[in-house]
């Protein structure tokens, strides 16, 4: 049966309501913690979150490589293929998860060095976080490859809902930025729980031993994703890293701010493309045409980028005032300019997907050629706020075009084969 192209925007609109609730809840957890933990403080917390950001991204490829087998199993009815993949991945994935939480503590002193924090307690509370972000991408995975997207976004709403709840009472209790942390961890360790509840049908499959799923395969379609997610952390949070490094505690909790505003534009690809990449797959698996559902994600993304932005430009003062208060009106001018900067790295989230979903991987070589490019204009030119924008801006300019490019190049080709 060919998926219909026009469910696109149901399930869209399921993961964007979803997504809503959760970048709400997020917002609001930022709020509470830049007033709370003050300009200084918060450029700590943003930091430490810029970093569970680089390595989460990576991790998730475990969550589209599921998601692309069991869309792959689901079409041909393999259900006990997918409790094997399932339950076969949780098994390998716990053993790294705690050899990975050791090394992170030993190196805990380090990272805090690096970052001029004075105690390691906050990278170790990370360490706790980034295991559970090991774990939980294997049933949400799940419940994307059966396009069970109700659950799937309830399950990133309630995660999103609870670390509001949990960071307020942690850091209400004076936990500082270990409250903040916990929280998360906390909330991450629920959801992982609830994730589980809609798979129980799962649970009751036939082991069969006729029935074998292909790792070789699996493990070869791993390592382009893990690039893919892992140049694409680089590229959307080394920025926060970098102001972190090399400017004061102030300027580095306003970057942090102003990073929420990213935060925003990116959590937008990302409900689009997760609703995107089962029907693209599954399109590709039957030698179906995907380009229209590719332009179809692209243009949801580029209309509310635009109003976004647009918001962004006409009340960057009122936004500021009325989210974070009069101490960080100071960098307002400079809210609708983030905007704009992170558009084209946004939209290039939603083609990575597509080429993913479609087992292409020429597209990592203009990314890579980004990310090298990005890290030399930090290098070179971070002398202000308003640069490390602009640079990023044009990084992200540069990826998008490149990789759009190679799509139109791919349709072209494609034409003049059926010709």
């Amino acid at each position: 049966m060919i998926p219909k192209v026009d469910g696109l925007i149901k399930h869209s609109g399921i993961m964007l309501i979803a997504m809503a609730i959760a970048n709400t809840s997020l917002l609001f957890f930022h709020i509470y913690m830049s007033r709370t933990l003050g300009p200084a403080g918060f450029g700590i917390l943003a930091s430490f979150l810029s970093i569970c950001f680089i390595i989460e991204l990576p991790i998730s490829t475990i969550q589209t490589v599921v998601a692309k087998y069991v869309s792959n199993f689901k079409i041909h009815n393999q259900y006990e293929l997918i409790r094997l993949l399932f339950f076969r991945s949780l098994k390998r994935l716990l053993p790294y998860g705690g050899l990975g939480f050791i090394v992170f503590f030993l190196s805990s002193g380090y990272i805090s060095a690096f970052l001029k924090i004075p105690s390691r307690t906050p990278v170790i509370f990370l360490g706790i976080v980034l295991f559970l972000l090991l774990i939980i991408p294997v049933p949400r995975g799940t419940l994307q490859g059966l396009q069970k997207f109700g659950y799937l976004g309830a399950n990133l709403s309630i995660d999103a809902t609870l670390r509001l709840l949990f960071g307020f009472c942690l850091v209400s209790l004076g936990m500082g930025i270990n409250g903040a942390l916990g929280g998360i961890a906390l909330a991450i360790g629920v959801a992982l729980l609830a994730a589980f509840t809609p798979l129980r049908s799962l649970f009751k499959q036939r082991r069969s031993t006729d029935n074998k799923i292909n790792s070789s395969e699996i493990y070869a379609f791993f390592w382009p994703v893990g690039l893919a997610l892992l140049f694409f952390a680089i590229l959307t949070n080394v920025d926060v890293i970098v102001v972190k490094h090399f400017f004061s505690p102030l300027e580095a909790g306003y970057y942090a701010v102003l990073s929420i505003v990213g935060r925003g534009f990116l959590s937008v690809a990302l409900a689009v493309s997760m609703a995107m990449f089962p029907r693209v797959s599954e399109l590709h698996e039957l030698n179906q045409d995907s380009s229209l559902t590719l332009k179809q994600s692209l243009f949801v993304c580029i209309f509310l980028f635009a109003l976004g932005i647009l918001i962004c430009l006409l009340f960057p003062r009122f936004i500021i005032l009325t989210l974070f208060g009069r101490k960080y009106l100071i960098i307002s001018s400079l809210l609708g300019l983030f905007g704009i900067a992170i558009t084209p790295l946004a939209l290039t989230n939603i083609l990575i997907n597509y080429y993913l979903a479609r087992h292409s991987t020429n597209f990592l070589y203009p990314l890579f050629a980004g990310v090298i490019l990005y890290l030399t204009l930090l290098t070179l030119f971070h002398s202000s706020l308003k640069q490390v924008i602009l640079v990023l801006g044009t990084s992200g300019s540069s990826v998008f075009l490149l990789n759009l490019g190679l799509f139109l190049f791919q349709v072209k080709r494609s034409k003049m084969d059926e010709a």
